[in-house]
């Protein structure tokens, strides 16, 4: 807790289906006690996502602990701030991260390129250096690069049209790394997290929705044939 100090601020402008969201990120004094090896007890993961225009001295902390506790697996969901800095400022980063989540816009703009083949862009990001890229592009569906092979993922039938999308590549990605962490393999975990965004995009708000593993898995029973992951 901070004294004396402003909350973070966001707006959801919500319109149809779709959103936009406007973030304002207060700078505050961060305590780095927790990444030293010597404080605490090393976690199985670190979920590292958005944060403000002053995070490069905590992704330099970040680097440090992870060099030094090599066993600990890195989530990335970079946001915009950082995106903004571009993929080669963030190679520090993206060399000690096992799983690296964007959208299609993002993955772009993080290339500072234009290309619109996901392949080609999970071929570039893995260049510097994640173990599993996954790229996430709505109704399209979501892909994936694991170092050998790139995977696409249709979306899992909604039962109705989305209602309102804000969490959906949120609960997506943290399923996904969930699945990995209680040792679902890649392909499992990618077959399984789009049932949760789905599930999301039925209410509103980021929260109301989310679903426990034992209805995702019963969700995944009932899906049909062509629910299933392809090789690109």
């Amino acid at each position: 807790q901070h004294t004396n100090r402003e909350t973070n601020c966001n707006f959801v402008l919500w319109y149809e289906d779709d959103r936009t969201i406007l973030v304002n990120h207060v700078e505050y004094d961060h305590n780095y006690s927790a990444l030293n090896p010597n404080v605490c007890k090393a976690p199985k993961w670190i979920y590292l996502t958005s944060l403000s225009s002053h995070s490069p001295i905590y992704e330099k902390n970040l680097v440090e602990y992870l060099d030094a506790e090599p066993k600990v697996k890195l989530v990335f969901q970079p946001g915009t701030y950082q995106i903004n800095r571009g993929i080669d400022d963030l190679e520090p980063i993206t060399k000690h991260a096992d799983v690296l989540v964007l959208n299609l816009e993002e993955a772009q703009s993080l290339l500072r390129i234009h290309e619109k083949d996901v392949k080609k862009l999970l071929h570039e990001i893995s260049i510097h250096g994640p173990k599993i890229v996954l790229i996430t592009d709505g109704t399209n569906g979501s892909y994936m690069f694991d170092g050998d092979h790139c995977y696409h993922m249709p979306i899992f039938p909604d039962p109705r049209k989305a209602f309102e999308r804000t969490g959906c590549g949120d609960a997506f990605a943290s399923t996904f790394v969930s699945l990995l962490s209680i040792g679902r393999t890649p392909l499992e975990a990618l077959s399984l997290a789009p049932i949760n965004a789905m599930s999301v995009a039925q209410f509103v708000g980021a929260h109301e929705g989310l679903l426990s593993l034992d209805q995702i898995d019963w969700l995944n029973q009932k899906a049909p044939v062509e629910y299933r992951p392809r090789e690109i």
